[in-house]
């Protein structure tokens, strides 16, 4: 499955066509990590993100060992916390700033999960009683 395409565009409630589009489910399909590609693969591109489900995660499979790297500039919105974990949900790194995301490791051959949290820098959390 692949979230591309013109269906995905939406309106902002400022009736503004946003032309990102959201974060694929895998990264390893035709469009991105496949034979073709020569297994590697290069994404930059502004993403659509969904406030109301908070979350994006991304599967994708490893053949050799590889660099993986994301880079997340700072939004004046959102703010966009990164993580990488192995395909059991063990956290591999995780970048929680208000500030630039980045990720940058080395992988081994295997399975992996790269999600995206969202949230709202200037909401009002709980503070320690």
């Amino acid at each position: 499955e692949d979230n591309l395409g013109p269906s995905k565009y939406k309106l902002s409630k400022h009736n503004q066509l946003c032309v990102a589009s959201p974060l694929p489910y895998t990264f390893n399909s035709i469009r991105y990590i496949s034979h073709l590609s020569g297994g590697s693969m290069y994404f930059s591109r502004n993403v659509l993100i969904d406030t109301k489900k908070k979350a994006d995660v991304v599967h994708m499979s490893v053949m050799k060992e590889s660099l993986f790297r994301v880079y997340v500039p700072p939004h004046s919105k959102v703010d966009i916390d990164l993580i990488l974990y192995r395909d059991d949900w063990t956290t591999i790194t995780s970048q929680h700033a208000l500030t630039e995301e980045t990720i940058f490791v080395r992988l081994k051959p295997g399975r992996y999960l790269f999600a995206a949290n969202y949230s709202d820098p200037f909401a009002t959390r709980p503070t320690a009683a």
